[in-house]
């Protein structure tokens, strides 16, 4: 996949937080490509950015980064991607990655404001289960660092078999195996030979980003409302 390694994130530029996607490039491409940033209002119609409403932090051989001149709190939902074009018309070739963005949430300095957020987290690997023994599932193919999955909150969502469409936190991870939060019932959805993917579960702190200090902020301006951009 061309933009395999393409990263959305938010990021604080002074007091202003911005739209930004982050690309490893090959080695080696296999083609000649072209990079261009495209946003969205509703997922739907797609337009290019244009040069003055992009900054690009870096752009050389192993890698890009671009972020968006337009400050996320500035609308209330703003979607990033990032696609490849062949420059090469005898080897044509395009590819775009998964959605980034944020939606920016009025919230009441006084009373309570439900907040959810409306999309699936993208998944961060996924495998295929070789063996299953009680909560425990083994992928031969793994090979991860301990702890790699706890460290944040993972899940594991199976995608096929009796289990397809179950999701379950993951309590311990080995280089190979998984250990999940499933009753001895569940346990037996834990089929050899069903696909799955392993998702970042949401927490308080990546929709509200650990050292944002708004609440505080804005609570002590006297504003009645402030706006906290949620990425997803």
């Amino acid at each position: 996949m061309l933009l395999a390694r393409a990263r959305g994130s938010i990021q604080r530029v002074g007091l202003a937080d911005r739209l930004t996607i982050t690309l490893q490039k090959p080695a080696t491409p296999r083609v000649a490509l072209a990079y261009r940033v495209e946003v969205s209002s509703n997922g739907v119609k797609w337009a290019g950015l244009e040069k003055k409403d992009l900054v690009t932090v870096y752009d050389d051989r192993s890698g890009l980064q671009r972020r968006d001149a337009l400050r996320s709190t500035k609308v209330a939902r703003r979607l990033m991607r990032l696609a490849a074009v062949s420059t090469d018309s005898a080897q044509p070739a395009a590819s775009t990655v998964a959605v980034w963005g944020a939606l920016n949430v009025p919230i009441r300095t006084r009373g309570q404001t439900l907040v959810g957020v409306p999309f699936g987290a993208a998944p961060a690997v996924s495998g295929e289960i070789d063996s299953a023994s009680g909560a425990t599932i083994t992928d031969d193919a793994a090979a991860w660092t301990v702890g790699q999955w706890t460290t944040a909150p993972h899940a594991v969502q199976v995608l096929s078999g009796a289990g397809a469409g179950r999701i379950f936190p993951i309590l311990a991870n080995a280089t190979q195996t998984l250990t999940l939060d499933a009753t001895a019932t569940e346990q037996a959805l834990l089929a050899t030979g069903a696909s799955y993917e392993i998702l970042p579960l949401r927490t308080l702190d990546t929709l509200f980003r650990a050292g944002a200090a708004v609440f505080l902020d804005r609570a002590s301006s006297g504003e009645s409302t402030w706006t906290q951009p949620l990425p997803f």
